[in-house]
């Protein structure tokens, strides 16, 4: 089975993070590009968030698209990093 890494930071998204985490498993149902099983892994990295996206996220991901089940023809894992502060961007 193929596996397709998604690194996603994120900081001090409180107020939109449970929207994109419903229209990502949205999209994720709605497969049409993928015709085999790929092993979905998503890396949630946290650029030192100061508000609740820590665990707003936790709770979408437990709401909408939950680490070790399958949708579509997709095998869903999450992996989260916690950075102490904001690095900025690159």
């Amino acid at each position: 089975m193929r596996v397709l890494n998604v690194i996603i930071p994120y900081f001090n998204e409180a107020n939109r993070i449970e929207s994109m985490i419903s229209g990502l498993a949205k999209e994720i149902r709605a497969n049409q590009l993928f015709r085999e099983e790929l092993h979905l892994r998503f890396c949630w990295a946290n650029d030192g968030s100061t508000d609740s996206s820590k665990e707003n996220l936790s709770r979408a991901i437990a709401s909408y698209l939950p680490s070790g089940t399958t949708v579509a023809l997709f095998h869903v894992d999450h992996f989260f990093v916690d950075l102490e502060r904001n690095s900025g961007k690159a």
